[in-house]
């Protein structure tokens, strides 16, 4: 718990392949030369979160970023059809729709050594605990375990073990973590919310067994956003209608929408911190 007059913190959400809007955000948050006392991220939230908590340089995230882009050029919101008893001979086999190093090379090569005590602004990480049924905040220790344990989205990637607890990712349960701020001491909180129109991601009723999962992400991300209290915190919604969660190819795109969205509200943006 920090004690302290004015405690400012950033919360980032989760949102999948479109947290690139996040770093696009602090590309232009990092001009205005504001100071955080706290960063909490969950999912990809979390991920982008330890990468400016760590450097506080948008710069080196960006060549990152960009990185990934190259590496998994998928977008499995539009799956190929699967024969229905291929896909239920598969889904009955495995835990997960993809192996972990499908996606995560990238960040286990940066991440791999670092330490929750190695950023520069303290951060915090939110987890699902399958086993407890609750959320779980991260503070300290090996950053890659909690943050691979944040994005590992249910029946996409596999649960994480930490310790003797299997977690999937926070977004489960809290996909805005404003209330783990306002829980750890933060009273001016800055929520970057990724999100898309009602009823436009993901288009018609899926039928295959992978549209239908990511559907249901989208229907569950609408019920929680209507319990999220955001009355205590300057929300930021970036409108990514069009770009799916599990669509990797277009970090340029989202890390424009980020930066114009940032522009537009700066003043705005000034006024609340201040």
């Amino acid at each position: 718990m920090i004690v302290k007059d004015t405690v400012r913190a950033l919360v980032l959400s989760g949102g999948g392949a479109k947290g690139a809007v996040h770093l696009g955000a602090l590309m232009e948050l990092e001009g205005m030369n504001l100071q955080w006392d706290l960063i909490v991220g969950t999912s990809i939230g979390a991920m982008v979160a330890a990468g400016y908590a760590l450097t506080c340089n948008t710069e080196t995230m960006r060549r990152y970023a960009e990185g990934m882009n190259r590496t998994v050029r998928v977008n499995v919101n539009r799956p190929k059809r699967i024969p229905p008893l291929l896909a239920c001979w598969f889904t009955n086999t495995f835990q997960s729709l993809f192996p972990r190093s499908f996606f995560f090379k990238v960040v286990e090569r940066v991440f791999g050594d670092r330490t929750f005590e190695d950023t520069r602004i303290p951060l915090l990480v939110t987890a699902c605990d399958i086993e407890k049924r609750r959320l779980t905040v991260f503070r300290e220790g090996p950053l890659i375990t909690p943050l691979l344990a944040s994005m590992a989205i249910p029946g996409v990637f596999p649960s994480v073990r930490v310790g003797t607890s299997l977690f999937c990712d926070g977004g489960v349960l809290e996909n805005l973590p404003i209330p783990t701020a306002l829980t750890a001491g933060a009273n001016r909180i800055l929520a970057l919310h990724i999100c898309s129109k009602p009823d436009e991601e993901g288009g018609p009723i899926a039928s295959s067994s992978t549209g239908l999962l990511l559907q249901t992400d989208a229907f569950r991300e609408r019920w929680q956003e209507r319990l999220t209290d955001k009355a205590l915190a300057k929300v930021i919604d970036f409108d990514t209608t069009g770009y799916g969660s599990m669509d990797f190819r277009h970090t340029p795109a989202l890390l424009e929408i980020g930066r114009k969205t940032i522009r537009r509200r700066r003043e705005e943006i000034r006024e609340w911190l201040s």
